[in-house]
């Protein structure tokens, strides 16, 4: 009776232990276009967030983007080009959808080397 009783309490134990190590250090980047959108959405620790939101002020050279680090952002950018996309910026999560038929070509590129750095910001150790 004690041992039916013991197994399981010693396998949610463990469960709860192998789970709390993975909570917190994985980092998911998804970068998907179509003939109209590109979207960019991370998660990743939130111990990364000033450095993404750093590294964005300094490519978009846009510094009121995150007018302090780590701080949460929600809205729609138009950079001094007119580049215009949505941007949500949490601690740890960061979204990217962008119109092309409302940018040009140049600002497609200028967001597509944006996701793509800030993909390496989050894998670099």
């Amino acid at each position: 009776m004690k041992n039916k009783f013991l197994f399981p309490v010693i396998c949610l134990f463990l469960t709860g232990i192998l789970l709390s190590c993975n909570i917190g250090n994985d980092t998911k980047v998804s970068l998907t276009e179509s003939k109209t959108d590109l979207s960019f959405s991370a998660k990743f620790p939130e111990g990364k967030t000033a450095s993404v939101q750093e590294f964005i002020n300094d490519q978009l050279e846009h510094k009121s983007t995150f007018n302090t680090y780590n701080s949460e952002v929600e809205g729609t950018i138009t950079l001094n080009d007119q580049t215009t996309f949505k941007l949500t910026s949490k601690a740890g999560k960061l979204e990217i959808n962008f119109n092309k038929a409302e940018n040009n070509e140049a600002s497609v590129q200028r967001i597509k080397k944006l996701c793509e750095g800030v993909k390496e910001v989050l894998t670099k150790d």
